[in-house]
């Protein structure tokens, strides 16, 4: 437990250290007092073209000053380091964070890049869907493209009836058995979209899994509710998110919601669902 959580520190130090830093930017001048060591400076000069920034800054209280400290640091040295040299998920550890932490890395520390190993499905669909981060890195080495068939089948369709909700079954690295999918889902349409392992369960990236599975999402009813129950690798859950869920007006799903797999109970896939929009 312990070398766990030295972990996930280690895994996001830049960013502790970073908060520190700007937490000691604001007291700073609450530490020296800023208004007392240059008040003679102020009482001593006239504002002119060359101090009329500084001067106006040392005028205001310790409070407006240590906002400014922030302001400072954050916008060029932080932003500029993190833009250039910063990967999100380092470590190899499961990245457990939740969303507001991978908002706050990406869109005020300005960390561009992400890794999607070892990041639960639910949130590597939604830092997708949501465009968070500019770049997910992933070494195509360890996905070697596959082009075996890909396969679909369709339970509980009935013609001339249109379906408010759906499930929606990706079977990518591991197979999906019926008795894994909640009770209370387990009766709804449910279109199944797997790729031939040949009994294997290597992970691999395959263009026709997710040209298939954008196909099939595209050609659902409008305002459908799709719960999904996947299986993917980083590689393929990049590229299906991308391709199928990732449209700037939600195309044709009203919600849509992940199940995440357990790692008990036979890798059933837990009732509570995560929202993806």
């Amino acid at each position: 437990m312990i070398i766990k959580l030295f972990r996930r520190f280690k895994d996001n130090i830049v960013q502790i250290i970073e908060l520190l830093i700007l937490i000691l930017a604001f007291l700073f001048p609450h530490i020296i007092d800023v208004n007392e060591m240059f008040s003679l400076y102020i009482a001593s000069n006239t504002i002119d073209p060359n101090n009329a920034v500084l001067y106006y800054i040392l005028q205001c209280s310790n409070w407006i000053i240590g906002l400014a400290c922030i302001f400072f640091v954050w916008w060029i040295p932080i932003r500029k380091y993190n833009r250039e040299n910063v990967t999100m998920n380092r470590e190899n550890v499961y990245h457990s964070y939740t969303y507001f932490w991978y908002w706050f890395s990406a869109s005020i520390l300005d960390i561009r890049r992400c890794n999607l190993k070892n990041v639960p499905l639910y949130m590597q669909i939604k830092l997708v869907v949501n465009d968070l981060f500019s770049e997910y890195p992933l070494d195509e080495k360890e996905y070697p493209e596959m082009n075996g068939e890909v396969k679909i089948e369709k339970k509980n369709i009935r013609q001339g009836i249109t379906p408010k909700e759906i499930n929606v079954i990706i079977e990518d690295t591991y197979a999906i058995e019926h008795k894994q999918i909640p009770r209370s889902k387990s009766m709804l349409p449910t279109v199944s979209i797997y790729r031939e392992r040949n009994g294997e369960n290597s992970r691999h990236y395959s263009k026709k899994l997710v040209a298939t599975v954008s196909s099939e999402i595209r050609n659902l009813p409008d305002d459908i509710i799709v719960n999904l129950f996947a299986t993917l690798n980083p590689m393929n859950s990049l590229y299906i998110s991308r391709g199928a869920f990732a449209m700037a007006d939600r195309g044709n799903i009203k919600h849509l919601y992940v199940y995440q797999q357990s790692s008990k109970t036979g890798r059933r896939f837990d009732e509570r669902r995560k929202k993806i929009y």
